[in-house]
């Protein structure tokens, strides 16, 4: 179960990198900026994603690859302590019904962020997230 768990870790991760790649103005930070962001978003993009999967019913979550587990197999497969926070995180996103485009914008919102430590220059990831919370 780990084995897979972090297979599809690593597809996600790879689809996190092209759909930030395709955010205006991302290839436009330095790269050290890009893997900072990247690096600090990573986590919290995953976790959106697989909470908007997340099935009230069963109190399961399903991967993109199909894949369910309950709240025990998930503890098991390596979340361990954070397990009952990401169930309790996705029961309230679950009421907000967002739609892909929400959930991608959400996504892009976590990602260009001038608040993560160690940015060269954070007043450019600023500008570049203001249209993202306007919209």
């Amino acid at each position: 179960l780990w084995d897979k768990f972090s297979e599809l870790s690593t597809k996600c991760i790879i689809k996190i990198v092209e759909f930030a790649k395709r955010l205006p103005g991302f290839t436009t930070l330095t790269i050290a900026d890009q893997i900072t962001l990247l690096k600090s978003a990573c986590l919290d993009i995953l976790m959106l994603r697989i909470c908007t999967r997340y099935t009230p019913e069963q109190d399961t979550m399903t991967f993109s690859d199909g894949l369910t587990l309950n709240r025990t197999q998930m503890h098991n497969a390596g979340f361990g302590p954070l397990t009952d926070l990401v169930f309790a995180f996705a029961g309230q996103l679950l009421p907000l019904e967002m739609d892909d485009t929400e959930t991608g914008l959400l996504s892009a919102i976590c990602l260009i962020c001038g608040d993560r430590m160690d940015l060269e220059e954070p007043e450019k990831v600023d500008k570049l997230q203001e249209p993202l919370l306007e919209a």
